[in-house]
């Protein structure tokens, strides 16, 4: 029992003895030991160690030994930080072993671990100490290691050569005898912000008694990365030598690259993005050879696909210090030029596939591509690089040193690719040099060739690519052999054609380009134009400015070739300089300045044309010396008989109205007149709108008829004004009124519309007015004249209908029409009809005595020449001096030239018929007039006529006269034809000497009456039974022949009479011998004159002297001297002899006393006289 308590005490001694000393175990301060432990550790393993926080040790729940801010350094040398930092180390023991006399650490915990392995700059790594490696006695009485938020780093001093992997969480479990053969490491880690998952074997008491680390079989998968490492690592204890393998795949590429090659510029580049396989033999010592051998790498389902091969060597910097990382084989296949100028912060606006080598090569920092060789292709542009680049990484890289060789044979879709919509069919070549880093590249040596059919430019120059601008010059020469052809090419039609050629500089300052045109010319037939100029803000909206020179040699060819029916007379020259500005979409002309010379013209012109893209605002002046306006006026279609010179004005000013945007002053001045035109216009086309108004003035219309070849009469000093309309944006005619205001003929007013074309739907409204007829002729009375009409055209004919004038007493209405247009012989025909109940031609003409009876006026002809002529003018009552004729009408017609005038009527109760035909196409015309006035009634004649005394009786009077010549004087006086008036019943004549029928060649009748009064009773009136008057005109001179064949023959109760003798119709001077008898039986010769008793007033033989209009008697007082002496000559004297002596009238008019009535009186004379009128009709 006492034993049982003492063993009952012996064992709570014991316990308590262990729980007090546990106690001082748990609770004793251990920290003040934390320097002393430190010390031993740096014993141990030749590097500085400190505690910074402390120590403890635990016993329960499980014995652990603490330590807080374990920090160990780096072996002397010039390292960067400590060699390892943690904050917090547990050791755990494993009791059981304990139990058994063995030491082992059942796990060590290592929270917030840092180590940093590093190569100093003299390339000794910091694990390694002053007596080279340790590593404790392998295996370790280690069970397990685990790790929390740990960071391993690899590499140099320098930021930018190291590598660091953290593990968020790691536990590797070491190989233990008679437990896991192979040591396994589970985890999970961060690289690059990606987290991995890592498992795997890791070594095994195999390999470490070896002195090495196998196997090594791991296995790593994130997110974009995925692979597995296997091999060894031997030498464990002395200087550690990996030979792993390594396969890699990944989908972020840049990131990878980034740490395998850092400092290349592919951080930033989505071009790598893709999926990459890889695939490497990792050998060396981590400090001084570690390399990565047998390099490939290959890229899927990228923008950019390539393959690498070659070795990296993989040791720090400081180890390798300058010499390369390795050399990497970099090939391209059929791969966007875009996606790897992009990693220069290139553009290439060209879709080209391109396809070569390089080879990559240097260090962090310092990387450089050397041997390439890129061949690119596409459809219409082929392109070859070679070169370096260099300083791949750098901060001021990279660096390239590329030659440039570019070839396209289809232009315009190369074209096409910069935007550029130009047709070229051609080839170009571009060589260059392309230079420079990131901060500025240099093209230099850039030589551009473009060949086409339609454009050859040459240039030569260098860039500089600067990171916010572009500097440089371009030289370049472009010459075309066809504008028209390159202007189609570019989508504008040219219609002239020229070569051209222009030498300018591209020149490039502040990201802003701009051209220098040294020199353009243009050359052509038609045109040559010289120029220079510049073209700015070539990145933004170009704007261009130019100073040309152009001159022309025929304004009327330029003009034909650009399509412009411009009546422009030929050979006129014309030389212009100026300004052409464009900015964007504006464009003007300003500074123009102009001559103009040849074809009788010379002038200067000057002004601008601004907004010339859109609605152009034009602003001219035009000033122009013609020194034959005739001439000019003969080009238009006119006579060319104006030969004065002129002066021409014409300006164009820009209006504030949107509708009429121009305002325009033309004047024309000239010695014959003076024109001016104002007024606003939309454009200068035909079918534009406009409103203006005109004015004319002139001193007379002799000039005006030359300028205008209309035969104006004359009108003294004259003034036409008016004004003219059209709308804008329709198809409506022309409106307006026109106004002339004449000295002489008064004033003609014309209102209405001229249709789209004048000769079509035209229709004015004429108005004339005149004070008095004189002021156009002396010829015309003081009276005034009041006309209207209306004028219409329908495209063939102009018709002057509804017309109405008014003259004195006088009224005429009708119609005209008059066509528009030339027929094949040019001429055209007027045809009208024109009607009056009464027209008296004494209120309009003023009185004037003839001096012939066949009037010596010439008669106008001169429209017959262009004209064909179809007008007919009625009335029911004509008055013309002392004549009056009812239902009278005239007709005038007129074919090429031959002309006819008709006239009909009935006066004094007889019909009155009056014909004149004329060939005007001889000069002088020929002529046929004749006229037949049937039973006149004596007693129907004006008073005028008959001198007041009563005379009644009826005759017929006709004639007919063939000459040439423009008056009948002229027909007449050497005409040929005759004379006939017959006397046909109950005529009664009162004694007397008054005239009678003063106007016709019935006044002989008057004459012969007045002498034949011996023989009669003193009667009021001659009672006269028949009569006859019949002359043959030969070459002018009438002639009725002597006795017997006289055509000359009177009959009246109390008396007989015959005459003869000639009229000469040159001065209308007769020469009649008359013989008159009384009517009973024979009386002899020799008692002739004794038994008349009477005086020689009245003798029984005179001559008729004098004109037609004025006939005299003459007596002939040696009629009875010649009568005896030629009684005792032969009876059988001839006429002809006995007429052309002196007087030998006696001796003719004797032979009256042989005669009987037949074969003489009337009878006689009227049948030799029908007798000449049939032979002259044949």
């Amino acid at each position: 029992m006492r034993l049982a308590k003492v063993i009952s005490w012996v064992v709570v001694c014991f316990c308590g003895l262990i729980l007090f000393l546990a106690s001082i175990i748990q609770w004793v301060d251990w920290s003040r030991y934390r320097d002393a432990a430190a010390q031993q550790i740096s014993k141990a393993i030749d590097r500085p160690v400190s505690i910074e926080q402390g120590l403890s040790v635990r016993l329960f729940p499980s014995v652990r030994l603490e330590v807080r801010g374990l920090a160990v350094g780096n072996p002397v040398g010039n390292y960067q930080e400590h060699f390892l930092t943690v904050e917090n180390v547990q050791f755990e023991l494993d009791m059981g072993a304990l139990a058994e006399g063995k030491l082992l650490i059942r796990e060590i915990s290592l929270e917030r671990p840092t180590l940093l392995l590093e190569v100093g700059p003299n390339g000794r790594p910091n694990w390694e100490s002053d007596r080279g490696l340790t590593v404790p006695v392998l295996p370790l009485p280690v069970s397990r290691v685990s790790v929390v938020d740990g960071t391993l780093t690899f590499g140099s001093g320098v930021k930018s050569d190291r590598w660091e992997i953290r593990a968020d969480t790691l536990v590797y479990v070491f190989p233990r005898e008679g437990q896991n053969q192979q040591g396994q490491i589970n985890g999970q880690l961060s690289y690059a912000g990606d987290a991995i998952e890592v498992s795997g074997a890791l070594g095994s008491l195999n390999g470490l008694d070896s002195d090495q680390l196998a196997p090594v079989n791991l296995a790593f998968k994130g997110n974009v990365v995925s692979g597995i490492v296997s091999g060894v690592v031997s030498n464990l204890r002395k200087a550690p030598n990996a030979d792993l393998h390594l396969e890699v795949t990944t989908g972020r590429l840049e990131r990878n690259l980034t740490d395998l090659l850092p400092g290349l510029p592919w951080r930033h580049d989505a071009i790598f993005s893709g999926t990459v396989s890889a695939a490497g033999h990792l050998v060396g010592n981590p400090g001084s050879d570690l390399r990565l051998e047998s390099v490939r790498l290959s890229t899927t389902a990228q923008p950019f696909n390539f393959t690498v091969q070659g070795d990296l060597d993989l040791v720090p910097a400081s180890v390798r210090l300058n010499r390369s990382m390795g050399e990497l084989r970099l090939q391209v296949k059929h791969q966007r030029l875009q996606n790897f100028t992009a990693l220069m912060s290139l553009d290439v606006p060209t879709d080209v596939r391109v396809s070569g080598q390089g080879i990559l090569s240097g260090q962090p920092g310092n990387f450089r591509l050397d041997q390439i060789m890129l061949i690119g292709e596409s459809p219409h542009l082929g392109i070859q690089l070679t070169g370096n680049v260099s300083q791949l990484g750098s901060a001021d890289g990279p660096d390239l040193a590329l030659n440039i060789d570019a070839t396209s044979d289809k232009l315009t879709e190369l074209l096409r690719q910069f935007k550029l919509e130009m047709h070229l069919n051609g080839s170009a070549q571009v060589t260059g040099a392309l230079r420079g880093s990131d901060k500025g590249y240099r093209l230099s040596d850039l030589s551009a060739s473009f060949e086409s059919t339609d454009l050859m430019l040459d240039g030569t120059g260098q860039f500089d690519l600067l990171q916010n601008s572009l500097e440089g010059q371009f030289e370049f020469t472009a010459r075309t052999e066809s504008i028209q052809s390159l202007a189609g090419s570019l989508g504008t039609q040219l219609p002239v054609d020229a070569t051209a050629s222009t030498n300018g500089v591209l020149t490039c300052a502040n990201s802003s380009c701009s051209i220098e045109v040294v020199n353009v010319g243009i050359s052509s037939p038609q045109l040559e134009v010289s120029g220079r100029g510049r073209v700015d803000m070539l990145d933004e909206q170009p704007q261009l400015a130019l100073n040309f020179e152009g001159n022309t040699e025929d304004i009327a060819v330029l003009a034909q070739a650009w399509g412009r029916q411009w009546p422009i007379p030929p050979h006129l020259e014309a030389s212009v300089t100026g300004w052409l500005d464009l900015h964007g979409n504006e464009a003007r002309l300003s500074g123009l300045v102009g001559q103009i010379s040849g074809a009788g013209l010379s002038g200067r012109f000057t002004g601008s044309l601004i907004n010339l893209m859109h609605v152009p605002r034009l602003t001219w002046d035009l000033n122009l010396d013609v020194a034959d306006l005739g001439r000019l006026i003969e080009y238009y279609g006119g006579p060319g008989d104006y030969h004065e010179s002129a002066q021409i004005q014409l300006q164009v000013r820009p209006s504030d109205k949107r509708v009429l945007p121009l305002i325009v002053h033309g004047e024309i001045l000239t010695d014959a007149l003076a024109a001016e035109l104002t007024g606003e216009f939309e454009a200068f086309d035909e079918k534009s709108g406009f409103s203006a108004s005109f004015m004319l003035t002139a001193e007379g219309s002799q000039g005006l008829r030359q300028i205008t070849s209309w035969r104006l009469p004359p009108m003294g000093r004259l003034q036409v004004t008016g004004e003219v309309s059209r709308a804008t944006d329709t198809d409506e005619s022309i409106s307006g009124s026109v106004n002339l205001e004449s000295e002489k003929l008064g004033q003609l007013s014309a209102e209405g519309v001229l249709g789209e074309q004048w000769k079509i739907g035209s229709k004015l409204e004429l108005k004339f007015k005149m004070d008095r007829l004189s002021k156009v002729t002396a010829r015309l009375r003081d009276v005034p004249l009041q006309a209207q009409a209306i004028a219409r055209t329908d495209g063939e004919t102009l018709q002057v209908t509804e017309l109405r004038a008014t003259a004195g007493r006088n009224e005429i209405s009708g119609e005209i029409s008059y066509p528009l247009n030339e027929t094949g012989n040019h001429r055209q025909k007027i045809a009208g009809r024109l009607a009056s109940e009464y027209f008296n031609m004494n209120d309009l003409l003023s009185k004037k005595e003839r001096r012939y009876l066949f009037g010596d006026e010439d008669i106008p002809l001169k429209w017959a020449d262009s004209y064909d002529v179809d007008l007919e003018f009625s009335t029911d009552h004509l008055v013309r001096r002392n004549y009056e004729v009812t239902d009278f009408n005239l007709k005038v017609h007129s074919l090429n030239g031959l002309v006819k005038f008709q006239l009909q009527g009935i006066s004094a109760g007889g019909d009155l018929e009056v014909q004149l035909d004329l060939d005007t196409q001889v000069d002088p015309p020929p002529a046929n007039y004749s006229y037949n006035w049937k039973h006149l009634d004596l007693g129907l004649l004006p008073p005028g006529l008959k001198g007041g005394l009563d005379v009644s009786g009826v005759l017929s009077t006709q004639g007919y006269l063939a000459g040439e010549g423009q008056s009948l004087h002229k027909i007449a006086e050497r005409g040929n034809g005759y004379l006939f008036t017959k006397l046909e019943k109950n005529v009664k004549f009162p004694r007397g000497r008054e005239e009678f029928l003063s106007t016709t060649p019935l006044n002989i009748v008057q004459q012969i009456l007045r002498g034949v009064s011996p023989w009669a009773e003193r009667k009021k009136y001659y009672d006269i039974k028949c009569g006859v008057i019949g002359m043959s005109i030969t070459d002018g001179v009438g002639h009725s022949a002597a006795p017997p064949d006289h055509t000359i023959a009177l009959n009246a109760k109390e008396f007989e009479l015959s005459a003869f003798g000639d009229l000469e119709l040159s001065e209308e001077k007769l020469g009649l011998s008359v013989r008159s008898k009384p009517r009973r039986e024979r009386i002899s010769l020799d008692s002739l004159l004794d038994q008349s008793g009477l005086s020689l007033l009245y003798p029984p033989y005179y001559r008729i002297e004098g004109n037609l209009r004025r006939p005299i008697v003459v007596p002939d007082p040696k009629g009875r001297n010649f009568l005896k002496r030629l009684k005792l000559e032969d009876s059988g004297l001839k006429l002809g002899a006995a007429w052309a002596t002196g007087g030998a009238s006696i001796v003719i008019l004797s032979l009256l006393d042989q005669l009987d009535d037949e074969g003489g009186g009337c009878e006689g004379a009227q049948e030799r006289s029908r007798l000449f009128m049939v032979k002259t009709a044949e």
